[in-house]
C-alpha cells in the first residue's frame, strides 16, 4: 500500500485514480479543441451545445470510475455487480437526456446534431485516450513479472 494525505491506499484504488484523472484530463483537451472548433464553425450557440454533450460525456464516464474504485474495496461479485448496475443507471441516464432533448425542436436542428455529436464523441474519444496512454505507462507488479513457462513446455 501507498501513503497519500496520511492514510493508507490500496494499489487498485491507486492505479484507477491514475486512469481517471487522466481521462479528465484528455476529455478536457479535446472538448476544449471541440468548443472552439464549434464556436468558430456554429457560433456560441454550437460551441454551448457542443459543451454541453462534453459535460453529460464526462459526467457519464467519471461517474463510472468513481464506482469503480468504490466496488475495488468490496467481494469481487458484489462489486462487480455494482459496477454492472451503475452502467445500468447511466446508460438509462443518457436515454433519457436524449428523450428530453427530442421535446425540444429547436435543439436539435441540424447545426445542434452536428455540434452535440461532436462534443459528446470527441469527449469519449479524448477521455479512452487519456486512460489508454495512462493505463500503459502504469507499472502493475502482477503483470510485470518475467512469464517462466512450467517445465516440459520450453519450445
Amino acid at each position: 500500500m501507498s501513503r497519500r494525505s496520511g492514510r493508507d491506499v490500496e494499489p487498485g484504488v491507486r492505479y484507477t485514480t491514475e486512469l481517471m484523472k487522466a481521462g479528465w484530463l484528455g476529455a478536457q483537451t479535446c472538448l476544449l479543441l471541440t468548443a472552439m472548433a464549434c464556436l468558430a464553425a456554429a457560433g456560441v450557440r454550437g460551441a454551448a451545445e457542443a459543451a454541453l454533450a462534453g459535460a453529460v460525456a464526462l459526467i457519464f464516464f467519471a461517474t463510472g470510475q468513481a464506482v469503480q474504485i468504490i466496488s475495488i474495496a468490496m467481494s469481487s461479485t458484489f462489486g462487480l455487480g455494482l459496477t454492472l448496475a451503475s452502467y445500468v443507471v447511466r446508460v438509462v441516464g443518457l436515454g433519457l437526456v436524449y428523450l428530453w432533448m427530442q421535446g425540444r425542436p429547436g435543439l436539435l436542428d441540424s447545426a445542434g446534431r452536428w455540434s452535440l455529436l461532436a462534443g459528446f464523441l470527441t469527449t469519449t474519444a479524448g477521455w479512452l485516450a487519456g486512460v489508454l496512454v495512462r493505463a500503459r505507462r502504469q507499472r502493475v507488479s502482477v503483470f510485470d513479472a518475467e512469464y517462466v513457462p512450467p517445465p516440459g513446455w520450453e519450445g
